[in-house]
């Protein structure tokens, strides 16, 4: 599910601009002109300045239609006998227009002019409000460096004019910037020092704009929710002391959009609604389309599929009328995500195909990735390997520019903290050296004094010596400190050692895992391959080898992709964030991989988790232990078998558990795997083979989520393998008191 914060940006700027709008009236800045010019085009010139007025007004109010309507006469009827002031006006007007409406390129495109024709002009005023615009818009298009260049020459011309209200808000800005180079310490500082001179100020309004967006920090970035709440209610008093109520419809959203990923769906649904009204009443336009959006989200939360379809397309709809790309390509992701909960494939199907072009449009490498991913599952599903292929090609094509594109971010924060170090050594440099002219003068005038004396030449003598004692002393100390420094220096060098000793450790060990558990499978399709091609084989038995193949291949790329997860929690990885998981949808997905030897073996499945129905788990983790324990148990059963798959809760700690009707396995087996997951490889009931890594990586999975792996024979034959998580995977609304066990 898309955070619908994201499709709050589309509606609203992003960087909430703290600059006052510079407006200075026309009728004093062009009544010289104007007293020269014939009446007709005095008249003209008049009229144009009104339509600046109104382009202004609609966009203020996100009557984003309007704003285009008005924006096309403006630009139809540009003319070099207009005024270079009313034009900076139009070209800043302009450029938050397309900012609003997420269209960056032809913003900055529009503040870059306004600010070389304000900079031709010598018109401060104008350089501060197109140069934040542009800052603004570099910003958003991934230019966080040069963006940050700009915020800093703003800021040297506020603070010649002492604006420190205007020089606070370019702060704001600047925190933004900073966060998108994952660079939060800094981001949080500028926004607190912000909020120290707007609570001095007692300016309400600001300080609620600051508030709300370290809210934001906080939910977005540090995943802290407490604290984002916090944020949101302290910005919502200061938001009512101004009597602003677009800000208080804003927080009223964001708290909405924290209690819905929270899984709060009453709250976020009271809150939604509150913000919806407000915006309504304010007759705010273009802005309720992320209430909508929002709505849709709860309701399909809910299970209420009508009431979220009618939620998304007014959504959609209000999107296509203000032309918010974004918003339509969120709005079809949502109508699709509906359709495959409530059932309707062949409306999934062409809303993912609307949803594909808005992200076409948008040219947005995320966005277009996750609309080729979701179209491949959609195929892949639908078992149709010929569009199913085509969409994984896109998607893999999106992936390798995406991965170009996070490099290239990840170089701009690593030169950003680059240039923050040289800056810092280059202060601590100049201070050391005035600190050594310092000591040079008074030197200087050390031997002054003495040429002065000349007639006390051993008081002067002894004076000397008593500043040469101390100054030996303290040569000896700056000594003795270097030799600490040298010495800590050399423990830090012994501690990457230490380090660099262990990542090569743990490189031999994955490789040694690689070389081990993908031998045997590749082998066997090696041979298979030599088969094929040596002799002349009929038709059955081609299609017989191929399946087996297709089963060996299919083993290797399941045991490669449990290896790469396993190596990477090895290496200390971050892991990717829990999500809320539909337990029941990820075992069908389960099975179904292994539904060819299931099927081969004639089991019989039995699949009971309504007890504990979603968790919050890493989905891939998640697939690879179920997965690993599956494949056990497929391996060990009889054939005409039975498996049950089922959930509780044992004493508040739930758990996954899958029996088999194998032979069981005896209690120094048991201990060993619970130990270590690890005792060596078995073959199966039919001669299976194993991996070897499979029950290694169950371990290592559980364990940091900080579960337990158990095993235990059952009374009746066959053995129990039991997944315990802690309390906190199951979501508030999912808590169930100690269900029956089906496979009793």
């Amino acid at each position: 599910m898309p955070n619908s914060a994201n499709f709050e940006q589309q509606t609203h700027l992003m960087h909430q601009r703290l600059i006052t709008p510079v407006f200075i009236l026309i009728s004093f800045l062009f009544f010289p002109l104007l007293a020269q010019q014939p009446d007709v085009e005095r008249a003209q010139i008049q009229q144009w300045a009104s339509w600046v007025d109104s382009l202004r007004e609609a966009t203020n109010r996100s009557h984003y239609k309007r704003s285009r309507y008005w924006h096309s006469k403006l630009d139809s009827s540009l003319k070099s006998s207009v005024p270079d002031s009313l034009k900076i006006s139009y070209f800043n007007e302009s450029g938050d227009y397309f900012f609003n409406i997420r269209r960056v390129k032809e913003a900055k495109t529009y503040y870059k002019k306004g600010d070389q024709l304000a900079k031709k002009l010598k018109d401060t005023a104008q350089m501060i409000e197109a140069g934040g615009g542009y800052a603004n818009a570099l910003s958003v298009s991934g230019n966080y460096l040069q963006s940050l260049k700009k915020y800093r020459g703003v800021l040297k011309l506020l603070h010649a004019q002492k604006n420190l209200t205007s020089y606070n808000g370019v702060l704001l800005n600047m925190a933004f910037s900073h966060k998108a180079l994952s660079q939060y310490d800094s981001a949080l500082a500028k926004m607190k020092r912000a909020t120290l001179y707007f609570d001095s100020t007692e300016n309400n309004r600001n300080l609620g704009v600051v508030l709300n967006n370290m809210g934001e920090l906080y939910r977005e970035n540090l995943q802290n929710p407490r604290r984002a709440i916090q944020h949101y209610r302290k910005s919502l008093r200061n938001y009512r002391k101004a009597d602003y109520k677009h800000g208080v419809a804003q927080v009223y959203h964001n708290l909405s959009v924290t209690y819905l990923d929270s899984g709060a769906l009453d709250s976020a649904l009271d809150y939604c609604q509150a913000s919806l009204e407000l915006r309504q009443e304010m007759g705010a336009g273009g802005s309720m389309a992320s209430n909508y959006y929002a709505l849709g989200e709860i309701y399909r939360e809910k299970g209420r599929y009508p009431k979220a379809e009618e939620n998304y397309h007014r959504a959609l709809d209000l999107a296509t009328r203000n032309q918010m790309a974004e918003g339509i390509y969120y709005s079809y992701n949502g109508l699709s995500e509906l359709y495959r909960d409530w059932g309707k494939p062949e409306a999934q199907e062409k809303t993912l195909e609307k949803s594909l072009k808005a992200a076409q449009k948008l040219e947005r490498l995320n966005l277009l990735q996750e609309s080729y991913d979701k179209l491949y599952q959609f195929q892949l599903k639908r078992q149709d390997s010929t569009e199913a292929l085509g969409h994984l090609q896109d998607y893999l094509k999106v992936y390798d520019s995406l991965q170009r594109a996070t490099s290239s971010e990840e170089l701009q924060r690593m030169r950003a903290e680059y240039e923050s170090m040289i800056t810092q050594a280059e202060n601590k440099a100049l201070r050391d050296k005035q600190n050594l002219q310092k000591e040079v003068i008074q030197n200087q005038r050390l031997l002054l004094i003495v040429a002065l004396i000349a007639g006390v030449l051993l008081l002067l003598l002894l004076l000397f010596l008593v500043r040469l004692s101390g100054q030996r002393k303290r040569a000896l100390a700056k000594y003795e400190e270097s030799q600490s420094e040298l010495a800590d220096q050399l423990r830090v060098i012994r501690q990457q050692k230490e380090e660099l000793d262990e990542t090569n450790r743990l490189k031999d060990q994955i490789l040694s895992v690689l070389a081990h558990d993908l031998r045997s499978p590749l082998s066997s399709i090696s041979s298979l391959l030599g088969t094929l091609s040596a002799q002349e084989i009929t038709r059955e038995e081609l299609q017989k080898m191929t399946g087996y193949l297709k089963n060996e291949i299919d083993v290797s790329l399941r045991t490669l992709q449990d290896i790469l997860q396993w190596a990477r929690l090895q290496m200390s990885e971050q892991p990717q964030e829990p999500q809320k998981i539909h337990l029941e949808s990820k075992l069908k997905e389960v099975l179904e991989v292994y539904q060819a030897n299931i099927r081969a073996k004639e089991i019989l499945t039995n699949v009971h988790v309504h007890a504990l129905p979603y968790l919050l788990l890493n989905p891939v983790q998640l697939q690879s232990m179920v997965g690993n324990l599956l494949s056990n148990a497929i391996k060990f059963s009889p054939p005409k078998g039975r498996l049950w798959i089922y959930s509780g809760q044992r004493e508040g700690q739930p758990f996954l558990a899958i029996r088999d009707q194998g032979q069981g396995m005896n209690e120094t087996v048991i201990q060993k795997l619970e130990a270590n997951g690890r005792i060596g490889t078995q073959e199966g009931t039919r001669g299976e083979k194993g991996t070897g890594i499979g029950l290694r990586i169950v371990q290592d999975f559980i364990q940091s989520v900080g579960g337990k792996l158990r095993f235990e024979n059952h009374p009746e034959g066959g053995t129990i393998a039991q997944l315990f998580f802690p309390p906190e995977v199951i979501p508030d609304s999912s808590r169930t008191q100690n269900p029956s066990n089906p496979a009793n």
